[in-house]
């Protein structure tokens, strides 16, 4: 089972400003005002919620991925994960022919569950799958939903993950003691805990 990122967010949870003002930056003027780090600080609020994603077992913001396994399980179900799923795009297989094939969507769906699982309707056939480690193939869509029109895709995002993400970007910044870094990672993972996945099986 792997995960592979195909698009990732066109947008980040927090904003420059959001890490302007948690760390309380003295700011360059103009409009919009700006900080001789903003190329960094970019950087590290990307590198701050991929950390929190994968200590949260969860996508944050819309993203579009791509998870691979073996062939079709004995269960007919796989868990998606890297919830919240926003839709599937497409479930292929390579065949024994090593051709790839797209299941017809009337012959799955996914539930409605914390962990979502790709479910095989009992009248779907399994067919011949290659034998190799990415045979069956699941894109998706992944992430808190945007809220409004134009979609806001950072507005779905809970508060508590957008300061988590504010914490990891600190951790990345700031000179630390070792017992403030570690309190903050505390911090940053207590923040995460009401929402983590504990169990993807």
């Amino acid at each position: 089972m792997n995960i592979i990122t195909l698009t990732e967010p066109a947008v980040e949870p927090v904003t420059l400003q959001d890490v302007y003002q948690h760390l309380r930056l003295d700011l360059t003027p103009g409009s919009p005002a700006s900080h001789p780090h903003d190329t960094m600080l970019t950087r590290f609020i990307k590198t701050a919620r991929r950390e929190c994603e994968q200590i949260a077992h969860m996508a944050f913001v819309s993203q579009r991925l791509l998870q691979v396994t073996n062939g079709f399980p004995v269960s007919r179900k796989i868990a998606l994960l890297r919830p919240p799923v926003i839709s599937v795009v497409s479930v292929a297989y390579y065949d024994a022919d090593k051709a790839l094939q797209t299941i017809d969507p009337v012959d799955y769906f996914v539930t409605d569950e914390q962990v979502p699982q790709l479910q095989f309707v009992p009248a779907f056939s399994f067919p011949v799958a290659h034998a190799r480690a990415d045979s069956l193939r699941i894109d998706h869509m992944a992430g808190y939903a945007p809220v409004g029109s134009p979609p806001d895709y950072a507005a779905g995002v809970p508060d508590e993950i957008k300061a988590a993400i504010l914490l990891g970007v600190e951790l990345l910044y700031q000179p630390l003691t070792p017992d403030q870094r570690a309190a903050l990672v505390r911090a940053r993972d207590a923040l995460l805990s009401g929402l983590k996945i504990y169990s993807i099986a």
